[in-house]
């Protein structure tokens, strides 16, 4: 199995693989083919500990691309967020998420996407 997709814990939960395909269907269609592809990457960054190795500073960046017929990863649609924690206070950079693919608007892929932060 390739590295990204083997088991990944934190405290006894699973996390999301660091690189993933997003299948996106129509919120009122699921049993339809998809309506979209997106590539999904997860890094993580552990900034600052405290004495009893804690993570008192962190950051997550979601980046998304979005695949096409004729997928060309310098000109497909894409983009990343950022979030933060400090001290038990998160940030996500901008206040929400916002992706720029109109024919996803609605589809909950925000929401998603949020949610990954979330976790």
């Amino acid at each position: 199995m390739l590295p990204s997709f083997e088991g990944d814990y934190r405290d006894s939960c699973p996390i999301s693989p660091k690189i993933y395909l997003l299948e996106v269907k129509h919120k009122e269609r699921l049993t339809e083919p998809a309506i979209d592809w997106l590539f999904v990457e997860r890094e993580e960054i552990n900034h600052r500990y405290d004495q009893t190795g804690s993570v008192k500073e962190a950051s997550i960046r979601l980046y998304f691309s979005e695949i096409t017929a004729y997928y060309n990863l310098r000109s497909s649609p894409q983009g990343s967020f950022r979030a933060t924690c400090s001290d038990n206070e998160v940030s996500l950079t901008g206040g929400a998420v916002f992706l720029d693919l109109p024919k996803l608007y609605g589809q909950y892929v925000g929401t998603y996407l949020m949610n990954e932060i979330i976790k």
